[in-house]
């Protein structure tokens, strides 16, 4: 069964903030759950389990249409590419900049997984964001969004 903690109040906001960013401030934990419901069709059909564990402390502002569109293609990859997945979202902000780390515990297909993630990482690379993935050829995998800091409230 499929389990996504937090679920939007606000079908629309998803579609809204897709085409008009987040221009001002918000939580990385509210965007990651309006990103997640998103995806949640894909989470349902894949029959993965998805828990967002960034905290609340993690803010950006100034995020612009092409860094959320380019953070939801890397969380529907994710999802897109699991089997049964168990994924975990976590944060961790440094002096320079911040890291969303999605990790899948019973990764399935990490060259499927690979292949995808590799074509998104010129996406990142123009807009100053940066993905890795790591032990894709591990049960566990984990990928690494890493948003520069100018967006760190």
């Amino acid at each position: 069964m499929t389990m996504f903690l937090e679920k939007t109040q606000n079908p629309n906001l998803m579609e809204r903030q897709l085409n008009t960013g987040y221009a001002g401030r918000i939580q990385l934990r509210q965007l990651v759950n309006d990103l997640l419901n998103n995806s949640l069709p894909t989470a349902i059909q894949n029959r993965s389990d998805v828990v967002n564990e960034v905290g609340e402390g993690v803010v950006l502002q100034g995020i612009d249409t092409k860094m959320v569109k380019l953070l939801n293609e890397v969380i529907f990859t994710v999802l897109n590419n699991s089997n049964r997945g168990d994924i975990h979202i976590r944060s961790e902000r440094y002096k320079d900049h911040v890291e969303l780390r999605i990790i899948d515990k019973s990764n399935y297909n990490g060259y499927s997984l690979s292949f995808s993630i590799g074509a998104i990482i010129p996406d990142a690379s123009r807009i100053g964001a940066d993905i890795m993935l790591m032990n894709h050829q591990q049960r566990e995998a984990t990928v690494v969004f890493s948003i520069p800091g100018n967006f760190a409230a």
